[in-house]
């Protein structure tokens, strides 16, 4: 399985390995980032030894047996026990001299002395880990061990007429064309350059897998969940990483350690949309900040479909006065507008163009007039297609109960969200909490009849204020509290 971890890099540590019995010694000196998991420093080791990574393995210090993670301990074991991936080197090593062991293979028994020598700043030309020095080849993997390594590395020198028949097959399966003198500086380290070059690539590797995994999401699941589809093994530093960017995504939601999907809730939402009389004077429609939180992140709000009697709408070149931009964009960011043609001064009396939907044929079918009401219901999340139907201002008057008790519901999960951690401070991913909640409270026939067009919903309601936030996007708040330097937490 593949295993990611990703070491914050800020201080190198030089240390010395040397494999306890050998004689001559067989050792590496290895410089490292400080902050490396004692499982990265493990395969390390395993790297500039020449091992082949195949048994468990264990650090031991005076009080603490550090393991590989997910091995059971002995009860007669008094020692405190730590799992390799949850305890970084420099938590364990104060000061330089300090040792430690080693140990690989419980069968063999290799047995390393760890020497900590030095403390060295981080050389920017240098790529780490990187081995400086070294002697000897270490032994093969299940040779039973350094006694049984040394009898046995005779037998392979000595004639074979005098070697017992039985062993002759199992030197040759055994040492093949081993040579103990062997050590190639530039060979270790073109290694730990692959495996320095695989994890620096990781991040941007791990993000662009749960990008495609949760494209495939459409119900709830657990991180496990996740980490068996990308087939990665769990440990806690990447636990940790893998949970963070998944609820940081803005594509799910998080409640008690279960990922909800967007889509798993906003499915059934219908989205009602109330035109201006600038747009049923014109017949269009736009878009603007009325499909948040519906769209994915890649799609803008003029890349959506809306398909009417069976067939997409098309769309024209409208021309708006910057000024008249926040009715339709005021809970969008800038760069979020998709303004096809700005010009270079964005005064308020300086037009812009963008593209809006063409609804001729819809509102003159339906003889729509100022008042009435555009429902959507979403036909595909991940491509932005939307179906579109007529809601006359009459029809509302039938079920005004039914909206004003999903007004309120929504008010009140957005307040609940606005009141609760930092964590969601950011409009969308505000707005997708709202309905999430509101979708614990509602049933899907409910959920199809929706109450008053959302954009006019915030600026009804007094107390909820919008304000940009520092490093681009905005953000919902209580009127009450004062808003200074907000930083996006999320992206």
């Amino acid at each position: 399985m593949k295993e990611l971890v990703f070491p914050v890099k800020e201080e190198i540590f030089q240390f010395r390995v040397a494999l306890m019995g050998s004689e001559p010694l067989i050792w590496r000196k290895i410089q490292v980032y400080s902050d490396i998991s004692f499982e990265d420093l493990h395969d390390i080791i395993q790297i500039v030894m020449g091992w082949t990574n195949s048994h468990l393995y264990e650090f031991r210090f005076k009080k603490y047996s550090i393991t590989m993670p997910g091995t059971e301990t002995s009860p007669m074991d008094k020692s405190i026990h730590i799992y390799a991936d949850e305890v970084s080197v420099v938590e364990m090593l104060k000061k330089v001299g300090q040792k430690f062991l080693y140990l690989y293979d419980f069968g063999d028994n290799w047995e390393h002395e760890v020497l900590f020598e030095k403390r060295l700043p981080v050389n920017p030309h240098q790529t780490y880990p990187v081995c400086i020095e070294g002697a000897l080849a270490c032994p093969p993997e299940n040779i039973g061990g350094i006694d049984l390594f040394y009898d046995t590395l005779k037998l392979t020198h000595e004639d074979r007429d005098d070697v017992d028949p039985k062993w002759v097959d199992h030197l040759d399966e055994l040492y093949g064309d081993y040579d103990p003198f062997y050590f190639n500086l530039d060979e270790i380290n073109d290694r730990l350059k692959t495996k320095a070059k695989i994890e620096s690539n990781e991040d941007y590797i791990l993000e662009e897998m749960i990008a495609d995994f949760l494209e495939t999401r459409e119900t709830p699941f657990h991180l496990a969940d996740c980490l068996n589809v990308l087939d990665i093994r769990k440990t806690g530093k990447n636990e940790k990483e893998i949970y963070e960017l998944i609820a940081s995504s803005g594509e799910v939601v998080v409640d008690n350690n279960l990922f909800y999907p967007r889509v798993s809730f906003l499915k059934d939402f219908a989205i009602r949309i109330t035109p201006t009389e600038f747009e049923v004077e014109n017949s269009l429609l736009i878009t603007g900040h009325r499909l948040i939180p519906f769209l994915p992140f890649d799609i803008l709000s003029d890349e959506a479909e809306f398909i009417y009697n069976q067939a997409p709408l098309d769309q024209k070149d409208i021309q708006l006065a910057v000024e008249e931009l926040a009715h339709y964009f005021g809970l969008l960011d800038i760069d979020e507008i998709p303004v096809i043609d700005a010009g270079f001064h964005l005064d308020g009396s300086h037009r812009v163009s963008l593209l809006a939907f063409d609804m001729e044929l819809f509102y003159k079918q339906n003889h729509f007039e100022p008042g009435d009401s555009i429902i959507l219901k979403m036909e595909d999340f991940y491509r932005g297609v939307f179906s579109v139907h007529y809601d006359p201002i009459s029809a509302i008057k039938d079920h005004e109960e039914q909206m004003k008790a999903w007004d309120n519901l929504f008010v009140a999960s957005l307040k609940r969200v606005l009141q609760e951690s930092a964590e969601k401070s950011y409009l969308v991913k505000q707005l997708m909490y709202t309905y999430f909640y509101m979708s614990r409270s509602m049933t899907p026939e409910q959920m199809k009849i929706p109450g008053t067009d959302v954009s006019l919903l915030l600026r009804q309601t007094k107390d909820i204020i919008c304000s940009d936030l520092e490093d681009n996007g905005k953000i919902l708040h209580f009127g009450s509290h004062v808003v200074v330097n907000l930083v996006h937490q999320d992206s």
